[in-house]
């Protein structure tokens, strides 16, 4: 390279560097002005309320969000597996907690308040042990060596289409063995996470054609559709917010115009999802539309949402609301309404099958499944009947389940315990190739940050399963061949 190239090369460089600096910062700007704004309206929208419990509103949002914020100010170089995980508090806490409250009526404001400090005494030692743990070891070159070349991110697509295709023969049709259900549904739903993920980056990097651009459309579009045709709208909150998350931290922009499309039609969704699961969940099973009667299923279920039928049920018995729409707030709140006082600790009873869940059940066919821990939560609390408690599932997510476990240790451990690890992964991955394992690993980990409204086990055991799939069987495949 000639001394006039390599002058130009830098230039560019620093020119590149010193635009990523600018939208980083106005990310802040952007997301700094939201937060004051959310903090106004919340002492505005409810003058009546305890001015307690207005500042510990505010407390959790600004917890919530503080984490994305420093990040975008001081342009980190790590990927925000952390502070997204942060984040995923504003929608399931901060909003039941501040809104108009409609489901928390029957809950004393004395409970309500200290289930919000609950979540404050996460945040806390969350965010104190991200920010004071220290990186100690650096992975090998196993660990950050590409799987696969630069070239394979071009054929990121195909998986999209690929598992596009899997969920429609899975969910319509009776072609997929039970026995290859499982390692399927991991290797395919791996495969189209990472995929989305790759092309979303592009879409930010401005590399994706425009052709390119409507097939992730269209692809992501269809997923949704097909998932939550289950009624179960968090898979589909999940892609969006991934799709999402990977196309601002490459371009350091919002998809404002995305999300202002995608917003609507999840609250239409969500306000006439409990009516649809009454229609489709009731009698003895459930049922689920077919694909060719998925236009007249979504007309029904935005009708419904549109009269707001699911939302003005005259249903007052709290336990039952919570079956219709698992708030993760609501849970809390039965959780520190009820523990101690009315029933003992758990003391680590929902825990006990986490060992378990990672051998293989090739060794041991008869093992714990993931979703035992959350029936076993789910019949200890009486928010289910035993005989639906195998069909009616109630999120519970991981912060109720340490605190019904050991109480506010309980809280301030899993706090301590999702910095800690996150902060080691985060600096771990740092400048690390994205088809690396760990760099794939950490789009997993992104993936399920998502998923909070999973108990520890659900959480673990699934997380385990996509990494032996997408990361670990293809580095003991390189170490075969002898790369």
């Amino acid at each position: 390279m000639s001394p006039r190239d390599s002058s130009t090369a830098a230039v560019n460089d620093h020119s590149e560097e010193l635009a990523s600096r600018v939208a980083s910062y106005r990310l802040y700007r952007f997301g700094a002005g939201l937060l004051t704004a959310a903090i106004f309206a919340i002492w505005l929208a409810h003058p009546e309320r305890d001015v307690t419990q207005i500042a510990l509103g505010s407390a959790m949002l600004v917890l919530a969000v503080l984490p994305a914020l420093m990040w975008a100010k001081h342009m980190r170089l790590w990927f925000p597996v952390f502070e997204i995980f942060m984040l995923t508090g504003v929608a399931f806490y901060v909003l039941p907690f501040t809104g108009s409250q409609s489901d928390l009526v029957g809950f004393d404001p004395a409970v309500l308040n200290k289930s919000a400090f609950t979540v404050v005494a996460f945040q806390i030692a969350a965010i104190f042990a991200f920010n004071t743990t220290r990186m100690r070891f650096r992975p090998s070159r196993s660990w950050t060596r590409p799987l696969l070349p630069e070239s394979a991110m071009k054929l990121s697509a195909i998986g999209i289409w690929l598992n596009t295709a899997y969920i429609g023969i899975s969910q319509f049709t009776v072609l997929i063995p039970y026995e290859l259900a499982a390692p399927l549904r991991a290797v395919f739903f791996g495969c189209g996470t990472i995929s989305v993920f790759i092309q979303c980056r592009y879409w930010g990097q401005q590399r994706l054609s425009g052709y390119a651009r409507l097939g992730l459309i269209a692809n992501i579009f269809a997923q949704s559709a097909m998932l939550a045709s289950q009624l179960y709208l968090i898979n589909v909150i999940s892609i969006l917010g991934l799709s999402f998350i990977a196309y601002t931290t490459t371009s350091r922009k919002i998809p404002l115009l995305a999300i202002a499309i995608s917003i609507p039609f999840l609250g239409l969704l969500h306000s006439g999802k409990s009516e649809m699961r009454k229609i489709y969940w009731g009698g003895d099973s459930k049922r689920a539309p077919e694909l060719t009667d998925l236009y007249s299923f979504y007309q029904e279920w935005f009708a419904l949402g549109i009269s707001g039928h699911g939302e003005n049920s005259s249903e007052n018995d709290t336990d039952a609301s919570l079956i219709q729409r698992a708030s993760l707030f609501q849970i809390i709140a039965v959780t520190v309404d009820r523990v101690p006082d009315k029933l003992p600790f758990l003391s680590g009873e929902s825990y006990k099958d986490v060992p378990a869940l990672f051998v293989p059940r090739y060794f041991w066919p008869g093992k714990p499944t993931a979703l035992e821990a959350n029936v076993r939560l789910s019949l200890y609390f009486g928010l289910v009947a035993e005989y639906s408690a195998d069909s009616v599932s109630i999120a519970f997510g991981m912060l109720a389940e340490a605190y019904a476990n050991f109480g506010f240790i309980g809280i301030l451990g899993l706090g301590a315990l999702m910095g800690t690890l996150f902060k080691r992964v985060c600096v771990a991955a740092e400048g690390v190739d994205l088809l690396s394992p760990l760099g794939i690993f950490v789009i997993l980990l992104t993936a399920w940050s998502l998923q909070v409204e999973m108990v520890a086990a659900t959480w673990l055991s699934s997380l385990f399963q996509a990494t032996v799939v997408m990361v670990l069987g293809p580095m003991f495949g390189l170490r075969l061949i002898g790369r």
